[in-house]
């Protein structure tokens, strides 16, 4: 099969964004992925202006706001929060966000550049609300605080205050390891609401590597119409921010490993969000451990994967996801750690991808001939130094993760695995008018993206981790698999789609 790729450089991906943003303008797709907010700051104000997808920001309580041009975040604008006093405010009113659905999850990704970093307990908090609440002893809505300079902890909260922390609230989850946000340089941050079911939203926040995750059973909340931030009690504090962008999407799986007595790679009948994990080879050694100190993943247990042999495959299944409309996309993101710094280099050492089973599901150990029919898309990075490969797999060239003659390379990248520090990867596919687009990020920066224009593939609902030829020992944390829900395109299909091409440094 002969399959044209279009590769694109990280360093001009802008200019790739706009020509893609542009050929969709012409798209009369019925059904478009969901973005619902997406501000880059880029028509220079805080108020809902050009920008289709932007929103009003202002100032609730002791700041100011103003567009400047922030070289550390490094792309053009941001908005500039600057405190006058304590528990400086400043958010935005939005029209409301219901989930409705099980396993429905709202993403809020920007960047953050702290410009004056107090040692503040709970200095800068981010997080959405339902204001039509007003406290009352409801809680009306979620928030991450993070502690600053010196200081250590990180919280996931529900609140019931009419603010973004403070008052009445309830912890969800507390990670002490020490804050990521102890430099005044750009970081990456990513707060996710997801109703699993009835009684039960999920939390997670994600700042650059560090990540904590909660669950929230009482007097639960699913309806926000105010985004925001706020400092802590110290005055002071400031912080610039760009590419707010909310997205909702439908949650697959997500497998953390810290659910049952024990945990086990198996599907636990007490977490509702898990999967079952399934080895090529019975002599491989897959357990949970505790990988909650500093240096690792940090956020409780993680699958420790522990090969005894080289091109090993750790295989799960979960319900289809089928890319049908220009916008769609599919997500396999997750935490890994090499459980010890490569003593050589050894390029594929490290692989991951999405595939479709094409029915035939690999649904026990050693079940090695039901993967030699999928297709889909893969990643190979290597241990140590050396570059790797964002490739297209196809049907019949032997176990998935493989190095096939029939495999085609869409882009390449410099990144590799080259330590024992935890490092957060995605891999996101979307359709997009000329084919399938894949990118891969790690730790927040783009390392490679290409569209498949040739025979392309749109279906998956299998995720495969391996190794290449090297014994590799690794932990998997945080393992998401999360599809972008299609909606009736109430704008025009290239107008809302948008939100997935804007031209941005960081969209993970």
């Amino acid at each position: 099969m002969s399959t044209r790729m279009q590769s694109q450089s990280k360093f001009h991906h802008a200019a790739w964004y706009a020509c893609v943003l542009m050929a969709a303008l012409c798209c009369t797709s019925a059904a478009i992925g969901e973005t619902i907010i997406e501000d880059t700051f880029a028509d220079g104000g805080v108020t809902d202006g050009a920008d289709p997808l932007d929103v009003s920001w202002t100032s609730l309580s002791n700041a100011t706001t103003t567009v400047v041009n922030d070289a550390v975040i490094g792309d053009g604008n941001a908005l500039q929060a600057t405190s006058t006093g304590a528990f400086s405010r400043v958010a935005a009113d939005v029209s409301p966000i219901t989930l409705s659905k099980n396993r429905e999850k709202i993403k809020i990704e920007f960047d953050l550049h702290p410009t004056v970093l107090l040692n503040a307990g709970d200095g800068i908090r981010f997080g959405l609300r339902n204001s039509s609440l007003n406290g009352g002893g409801l809680y009306d809505g979620y928030y991450a605080r993070y502690d600053t300079g010196t200081q250590d902890n990180v919280d996931l909260m529900a609140d019931a205050n009419t603010t973004f922390g403070g008052g009445t609230q309830e912890s969800v989850s507390t990670d002490d390891n020490a804050s990521p946000l102890s430099d005044t340089g750009a970081h990456h941050a990513v707060f996710s609401v997801q109703l699993t079911d009835s009684g039960r939203v999920d939390l997670r926040s994600r700042m650059d590597t560090h990540v904590v995750s909660g669950v929230h059973t009482s007097g639960i909340n699913t309806t926000f119409n105010q985004i925001g931030f706020q400092t802590g009690g110290t005055s002071g504090q400031s912080f610039n921010f760009d590419n707010y962008r909310i997205t909702r999407w439908t949650n697959r799986f997500d497998d953390t490993f810290d659910v049952g007595s024990p945990a086990t790679r198996g599907n636990e009948a007490a977490d509702p969000n898990d999967t079952q994990w399934y080895r090529s080879n019975t002599s491989d050694v897959l357990s949970v451990v505790s990988d909650d100190g500093a240096g690792q993943i940090g956020s409780n247990d993680a699958l420790s994967v522990d090969n005894t042999g080289t091109f090993r495959r750790l295989i799960t299944n979960f319900n289809t996801a089928s890319l049908e409309q220009v916008g769609h996309a599919v997500e396999l993101s997750f935490d890994v750690r090499l459980q010890a710094e490569p003593t050589v280099n050894t390029g594929g050492a490290f692989r991951f991808g999405l595939f479709n089973s094409h029915g035939t599901l690999y649904n026990t150990d050693a079940d090695n001939n039901m993967d030699n029919d999928d297709d889909g898309y893969h990643v190979q990075l290597a241990a140590g130094s050396g570059s790797g490969f964002l490739v297209q797999e196809f049907v019949g060239d032997g176990s998935i993760l493989g190095g096939g003659t029939a495999n085609q390379t869409i882009d390449t990248t410099s990144f590799s695995l080259a330590d024992a520090l935890p490092h957060y990867v995605v891999l996101r596919l979307t359709r997009v008018l000329t084919g399938m687009q894949a990118e891969l990020w790690v730790d927040g920066e783009l390392q490679a993206s290409g569209i498949d224009t040739d025979g392309y593939f749109t279906t998956f609902n299998e995720v495969a981790f391996g190794t290449g030829n090297l014994e590799l020992d690794y932990l998997l944390d945080n393992v998401v698999v999360d599809v972008l829900i299609p909606t009736p395109a109430a704008l025009p299909a290239g107008l809302a789609l948008l939100g997935l091409v804007a031209a941005r440094r960081r969209i993970v």
